[in-house]
Protein backbone atom coordinates (compact mmCIF):
# COMPACT_ATOMS: atom_id res chain seq x y z
CA UNK A 1 0.00 0.00 0.00
CA UNK A 2 1.31 3.24 -1.18
CA UNK A 3 1.27 6.50 1.54
CA UNK A 4 -1.21 8.92 0.34
CA UNK A 5 1.00 11.41 -0.44
CA UNK A 6 1.92 9.28 -3.52
CA UNK A 7 -1.81 8.43 -4.71
CA UNK A 8 -2.42 12.04 -4.57
CA UNK A 9 0.71 12.53 -6.83
CA UNK A 10 -0.41 9.60 -8.97
CA UNK A 11 -3.86 11.45 -9.10
CA UNK A 12 -2.50 14.47 -10.12
CA UNK A 13 0.19 13.50 -12.79
CA UNK A 14 -3.12 11.30 -14.15
CA UNK A 15 -5.07 14.57 -14.43
CA UNK A 16 -2.66 16.46 -16.14
CA UNK A 17 -1.91 13.71 -18.77
CA UNK A 18 -5.65 13.24 -18.96
CA UNK A 19 -6.09 17.05 -19.57
CA UNK A 20 -3.41 17.35 -21.79
CA UNK A 21 -4.65 14.40 -23.87
CA UNK A 22 -7.90 15.89 -24.05
CA UNK A 23 -5.93 19.16 -25.52
CA UNK A 24 -3.96 16.88 -28.27
CA UNK A 25 -7.16 15.39 -29.41
CA UNK A 26 -9.02 18.61 -29.72
CA UNK A 27 -6.11 20.43 -31.53
CA UNK A 28 -5.62 17.33 -33.85
CA UNK A 29 -9.36 17.44 -34.81
CA UNK A 30 -9.04 20.98 -35.31
CA UNK A 31 -6.13 20.63 -38.10
CA UNK A 32 -7.46 18.18 -39.54
CA UNK A 33 -9.28 19.96 -42.18
CA UNK A 34 -6.52 21.98 -42.90
CA UNK A 35 -3.78 19.50 -43.94
CA UNK A 36 -2.74 17.50 -46.72
CA UNK A 37 -3.16 13.99 -45.23
CA UNK A 38 -5.22 14.18 -42.15
CA UNK A 39 -4.77 10.46 -41.43
CA UNK A 40 -1.22 10.94 -40.75
CA UNK A 41 -1.63 13.64 -38.69
CA UNK A 42 -4.25 11.18 -36.98
CA UNK A 43 -1.85 8.28 -36.40
CA UNK A 44 1.13 10.34 -35.60
CA UNK A 45 -1.18 12.66 -32.81
CA UNK A 46 -2.82 9.42 -31.22
CA UNK A 47 0.76 7.74 -30.84
CA UNK A 48 2.47 10.92 -29.43
CA UNK A 49 -0.50 11.40 -27.27
CA UNK A 50 -0.27 7.25 -26.41
CA UNK A 51 3.14 7.77 -25.20
CA UNK A 52 3.12 11.51 -22.88
CA UNK A 53 0.21 9.83 -21.37
CA UNK A 54 0.84 6.37 -20.21
CA UNK A 55 4.92 7.26 -19.90
CA UNK A 56 4.90 9.55 -17.06
CA UNK A 57 1.43 7.24 -15.07
CA UNK A 58 3.55 4.30 -15.55
CA UNK A 59 6.70 5.39 -14.07
CA UNK A 60 5.44 6.84 -11.36
CA UNK A 61 3.24 3.82 -10.48
CA UNK A 62 6.08 1.92 -10.49
CA UNK A 63 4.73 -1.45 -10.43
CA UNK A 64 1.61 -1.06 -7.61
CA UNK A 65 -1.29 -1.33 -8.61
CA UNK A 66 -3.06 1.26 -6.45
CA UNK A 67 -0.58 4.00 -7.91
CA UNK A 68 -1.27 2.76 -11.58
CA UNK A 69 -5.44 2.34 -10.41
CA UNK A 70 -5.39 5.81 -8.92
CA UNK A 71 -3.46 7.70 -12.22
CA UNK A 72 -5.30 5.98 -14.50
CA UNK A 73 -8.81 6.97 -12.69
CA UNK A 74 -7.58 10.71 -12.52
CA UNK A 75 -6.83 10.36 -16.11
CA UNK A 76 -9.88 9.44 -17.38
CA UNK A 77 -12.04 11.60 -15.56
CA UNK A 78 -10.47 14.41 -16.11
CA UNK A 79 -10.60 13.46 -20.10
CA UNK A 80 -14.32 12.71 -19.92
CA UNK A 81 -14.93 15.85 -17.57
CA UNK A 82 -13.17 17.74 -20.67
CA UNK A 83 -15.05 15.97 -23.54
CA UNK A 84 -18.23 16.71 -21.45
CA UNK A 85 -17.24 20.71 -21.76
CA UNK A 86 -15.59 20.60 -25.61
CA UNK A 87 -19.12 19.06 -26.90
CA UNK A 88 -21.61 21.58 -24.98
CA UNK A 89 -19.30 24.08 -27.07
CA UNK A 90 -21.05 26.08 -29.85
CA UNK A 91 -20.04 24.97 -33.52
CA UNK A 92 -17.31 26.68 -34.53
CA UNK A 93 -16.26 28.31 -31.70
CA UNK A 94 -13.34 28.38 -29.73
CA UNK A 95 -12.87 28.06 -25.27
CA UNK A 96 -11.60 31.43 -24.66
CA UNK A 97 -14.58 32.79 -27.30
CA UNK A 98 -12.97 33.64 -30.48
CA UNK A 99 -14.09 32.33 -33.66
CA UNK A 100 -12.47 29.42 -35.29
CA UNK A 101 -10.15 29.53 -38.53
Amino acid sequence: MSPPEVLILASTVGAACGALNAWGLWRTSRAMPHVDRPGLLLAGSFVLRTLVTVTPIVLLGDGEADRLVSGFAAFIMIRLLAVHVIAGLPQGRLPRGKVAP
